[in-house]
């Protein structure tokens, strides 16, 4: 059989950063991510059952608290204490 390709790909520049975290960590869940997102990427987190991916997405969103780390969106420092916080 002859190999078909499903998804043509089509190279792209790549957009600016928009959304950073380095050395982010929570106790007893997850140590020391890094992750970057530039513009027009969609960004998985895939994992085992307890290996911390909605711990992660949870300390990106500020839903709950990083013990260490930052994360920067647009070059700007946020605060990871609260879904809420400005």
């Amino acid at each position: 059989g002859k190999d078909v390709d499903l998804y043509e790909h089509i190279p792209r520049e790549r957009g600016d950063l928009v959304l950073e975290a380095r050395g982010l960590s929570r106790a007893g869940a997850f140590a020391d991510v890094d992750l970057r997102l530039h513009a027009g990427e969609i960004v998985g987190l895939a994992g085992l059952v307890g290996a911390g991916r909605t711990e992660v997405a949870r300390c990106i969103y500020g839903a709950d608290k990083a013990d260490a780390g930052i994360v920067e969106m647009d070059g700007r420092k946020l605060r990871l204490h609260s879904a809420t916080a400005g």
